[in-house]
């Protein structure tokens, strides 16, 4: 449970990266009074927070609350939220096997036992510009349509064989990319081709399994992924994959790209990065966390 907190609370300053990057203020972001199973996921869409938990639904802090909002639905309570995805008004988050959707900014909930039903564990979802779903498990990948227009799923992967998907990725032009590992394969990371509807592998120039921890689309419209401690982006012209030269950084656990920034998550505390110069910005040190 420390851990899981640990992790949530540095998470919660990803926020401040754009206030940072310009000033040394640094606003104290207090969790919910009422907090007491663990945390399993941190979410940021614009300014506001989701923080998804085990056995207490959603919690949800607007761009400008101070107040934390508990989203509660008799299913979700009984499950462990590790994934969560909001665009305006539509809220997905995702259990162990079960969806869990919102169209009404939290205020009521539908539940989707289609994974469920099939026996298939949810490991990560993605939705594009368009809200179109994707969703992968330890089995396939799925595509759900447009959430607006009614979820409706369909195997995406069956090309590939059975496929445990372990992160995947709307990029900032709708691209799909997902890494997983076919049966009894090593991992790669693949592109969803929509013309031919086959995925080709990205692999690029890497010299070992790529087993993605996180993809994240930068503001800069950039796609970066983090392979345990090594962060890299994606070169579209040459289809390979560059080592951002931050160097490794033991025990990363989470980050996110602003600007020429980027925010970084270890063991240790939460630091940033400058793109621009290749070094770690000196007014901004480490925060160090402690429970």
């Amino acid at each position: 449970m420390v851990k899981s907190i640990t992790s949530s609370l540095v998470c919660l300053l990803i926020l401040l990266i754009q206030q940072a990057a310009s000033q040394n203020d640094w606003e104290n972001i207090t969790l919910p009074g009422d907090l007491k199973s663990p945390i399993t996921c941190c979410k940021t869409s614009g300014n506001e927070i989701y923080i998804g938990t085990q056995g207490a639904g959603i919690y949800y802090l607007s761009s400008n609350g101070k107040i934390w909002t508990r989203f509660t639905d008799k299913s979700m309570d009984a499950d462990s939220i590790s994934n969560i995805i909001a665009r305006g008004d539509y809220i997905i988050a995702s259990g162990e096997m079960r969806l869990y959707v919102s169209t009404d900014k939290g205020q009521s909930w539908s539940t989707d036992t289609y994974f469920q039903d099939k026996g298939e564990y949810i490991q990560c979802i993605s939705i594009s510009s368009k809200l179109e779903l994707v969703l992968g498990t330890n089995y396939a990948i799925y595509y759900g349509g447009a959430i607006d227009l009614g979820i409706k799923w369909s195997s995406i992967s069956d090309k590939l064989g059975n496929i445990y998907c372990l992160s995947i990725q709307y990029d900032y032009a709708n691209n799909l990319f997902a890494c997983g590992a076919i049966w009894k394969s090593t991992y790669s990371i693949y592109q969803y081709n929509y013309n031919t509807r086959v995925w080709e592998e990205r692999n690029g120039s890497l010299g070992y399994e790529p087993y993605v921890n996180q993809f994240i689309v930068g503001d800069n419209q950039g796609l970066y992924i983090r392979i345990f401690d090594r962060i890299l982006s994606y070169n579209y012209s040459k289809q390979i994959w560059d080592e951002v030269p931050s160097g490794k950084i033991y025990g990363l656990t989470d980050f996110v790209q602003y600007s020429n920034y980027l925010g970084v998550n270890n063991l240790t505390g939460f630091c940033i990065f400058n793109m621009n110069n290749s070094s770690w910005t000196p007014e901004l040190p480490c925060l160090q966390v402690i429970i």
